[in-house]
């Protein structure tokens, strides 16, 4: 029922409430009142974990991030500073752009994608690439970046289960597997090659040329300072 309602109504929140809501009702036996509550119920409950308050709260975050660097000018600014020196002057240059920043931001996978989204969403609109290039560019750098430089999340992860078999040094078994992780690496040969070489395959290729897609009532955002975007990921 969640994948019908979001596919026909392009609303992922409305479709998880209803699904809620559906799934509690036909557990009180189709009183919708009790469905209701249950809903209501299930969905506070969700904070009773401290690791689920983390990740909405991180999320939460990250959210105000991405909107703070977009709302204030310093994407639009940061854009137009590449264009000047000509670093993204040409198609080829433009599709670098998010592809260096995808790799080089590897402490978070959420916020590699995001912010390089958002740079490469107006260096895209600008010269008409598509976004479904710039779609398979960003997700393609950011979580195998993340997978191959251990310094994040991930290297934590695969840390805590190495340590459970005791290796003498499951640091350096975990950075082993580093040369091994073929996926991450022919992953981001793949993204480099589609950038220099201007190829594109798929849904990339059949979407041709992109437009910028700006909402009826949405308006421009005026460049100001790049620093509004490139301080706040530094710190």
């Amino acid at each position: 029922m969640a994948i019908l309602v979001a596919l026909v109504t392009r609303n992922v929140y409305a479709a998880l409430g209803l699904a809620l809501l559906a799934s509690e009702t036909l557990i009180a036996s189709f009183h919708p009142g009790m469905g209701a509550l249950g809903a209501i119920d299930r969905a506070v409950g969700v904070f009773e974990s401290t690791g689920n308050t983390r990740v909405l709260l991180f999320c939460l975050l990250i959210g105000a991030l991405i909107a703070w660097m977009r709302d204030s000018g310093g994407v639009e600014a940061l854009v137009s500073g590449l264009m000047k020196r000509g670093l993204a002057s040409t198609p080829r240059r433009a599709a670098l752009a998010p592809a260096v920043a995808g790799t080089v931001i590897f402490v978070e996978t959420n916020v590699s994608l995001l912010s390089s989204g958002v740079l490469g969403q107006r260096l895209f609109d600008a010269h008409g690439l598509s976004r479904e290039r710039l779609a398979y560019i960003i997700d393609s750098t950011s979580a195998p970046v993340s997978t191959l430089i251990l310094l994040n999340g991930w290297g934590a992860y695969a840390l805590g289960l190495v340590e459970p078999f005791g290796f003498e040094s499951p640091i350096g078994v975990v950075a082993g597997t580093i040369p091994w992780n073929f996926y991450a690496l022919l992953t981001l040969v793949g993204v480099y090659f589609t950038v220099f070489t201007g190829r594109v395959f798929g849904p990339m290729k059949t979407a041709g040329q992109g437009r910028s897609v700006l909402a009826e009532d949405e308006e421009p955002i005026a460049p100001t300072r790049a620093i509004y975007m490139w301080l706040p990921l530094a710190v």
